[in-house]
């Protein structure tokens, strides 16, 4: 199989998924990606395909399934008190499914030929229970703010991450939070994310 061969036998996957994402809200947005939209959130689901780098491997290439989470109000204001322009296409929260289920690991599905394609349908089709689970746990900021302070092991905790989180606790009517949050992680968030943060928390929580 070539790089052509296994694009279309995951292409065929998405199309097979069609029916079933569209049956709960998603459509289709290009050739490997479902969204859904609802209010300011944008539910993502993606087949991610990765080719290996040695000509050893017994695989020509590896999917996996990706789901985002995009809340455009925390991007647009980060991009706002960053002064840089919004990526529309990098999630807000988001990456391996498995990532974010404790019952699953890093989730890799191995190709070798186009008869394998029944075989990664059944596996994706059987992970969507977990992606909606995923869609449903995180579905908005108050409810990823909830999941922090109960230290949900599954969040990230780099820096970009603790940007957004700080973001959305001010979104989230936490602003006395997000001021501690930021004070907390000053070291994490380097000087020049610190300040810029800073100076918008403080100018705006004093101008309420």
């Amino acid at each position: 199989m070539n790089k052509n061969d296994t694009k279309k036998l995951i292409e065929s996957v998405m199309d097979e998924l069609n029916p079933l994402l569209t049956e709960i809200g998603f459509e289709r947005k290009g050739k490997l990606k479902f969204c859904c939209i609802n209010d300011d959130v944008e539910m993502r689901f993606i087949l991610s395909i990765r080719y290996p780098k040695y000509s050893d491997d017994k695989a020509t290439a590896y999917v996996s399934p990706v789901v985002h989470l995009y809340f455009r109000e925390a991007e647009h204001l980060l991009s706002e008190i960053v002064g840089g322009d919004v990526d529309k296409g990098f999630p807000t929260l988001g990456g391996n499914l498995g990532g974010f289920n404790e019952a699953l690991k890093y989730i890799e599905l191995p190709i070798a030929s186009m008869s394998d394609k029944s075989k990664i349908f059944k596996e994706i089709k059987n992970f969507i229970p977990a992606a909606l689970i995923f869609w449903e746990k995180y579905s908005s900021m108050s409810s990823i703010v909830d999941s922090y302070k109960k230290h949900d092991p599954l969040l990230p905790k780099d820096k970009s991450w603790t940007a957004r989180l700080i973001v959305m606790h001010y979104l989230s009517n936490e602003k006395g939070s997000a001021i501690n949050l930021l004070e907390n992680n000053r070291k994490k968030l380097g000087k020049d994310l610190y300040s810029q943060l800073k100076n918008y928390l403080i100018k705006e929580v004093g101008d309420k």
